[in-house]
């Protein structure tokens, strides 16, 4: 309920803002695109609870760096070269970092020894099935700075804990580093359904 509190206050301080600086949304409080977030996720599941670290970047036009070397062919703008991202959100999870050095719960553990998943969603209606592929029936999600705004400034606090990366996450900037196609227990329509809030 606090989360949800949050998220409204959230919504009406940028509607307050815009109003009193007489400046339009994306002049004065849009949140930064091209540019990566991270965010560390408790996700639950019947088996087990996983550490993750999801990395976010949203684009309107298209994201280009040459540090990229390693972005799923699904995610590419140029479907031959990895140093473009589509328009949309892209999100890159791994297993978070642990003090111990141990990973734990089984989503983590299939992610572990260089392993990562990575989709975009593009700026249209995109259905998706529960493990994440596109579906003729199911979640529908569509993508749209609108909701990039909110998510960001509703969990701006998070971000601040971290540096916001300029450059890749490692995984797409590391030919070391593997995609799984198939991960047990994970859900892309969970993380969406629930990354506002920030819980899993």
């Amino acid at each position: 309920m606090k989360k949800i509190i949050s998220i409204i206050s959230t919504i009406l301080l940028i509607a307050s803002a815009s109003v009193f600086t007489a400046c339009t949304q994306e002049e004065d409080v849009s949140a930064p695109t091209e540019t990566w977030v991270q965010k560390d996720y408790t996700y639950k599941t019947e088996t087990g609870v996983s550490q993750l670290t999801c990395y976010f970047m949203f684009t309107e036009k298209g994201y280009t760096n040459s540090k990229l070397l390693n972005t799923p062919e699904d995610s590419r703008l140029n479907t031959s070269s990895a140093t473009t991202i589509k328009p949309g959100l892209t999100v890159v999870v791994v297993p978070a970092a642990s003090s111990t050095g141990a990973v734990t719960g089984t989503i983590a553990a299939e992610l572990s020894s260089n392993k990562f998943i990575c989709k975009t969603f593009p700026l249209k209606a995109q259905a998706i099935a529960d493990d994440g592929t596109e579906a003729t029936d199911g979640y529908s999600f569509e993508m749209s700075s609108a909701k990039w705004n909110v998510f960001y400034y509703a969990n701006i606090a998070s971000f601040m804990k971290n540096d916001q990366l300029k450059n890749p996450p490692v995984p797409l900037s590391s030919a070391s580093y593997k995609t799984v196609d198939d991960l047990k227990d994970f859900s892309w329509k969970k993380l969406l359904a629930n990354y506002l809030l920030g819980t899993l």
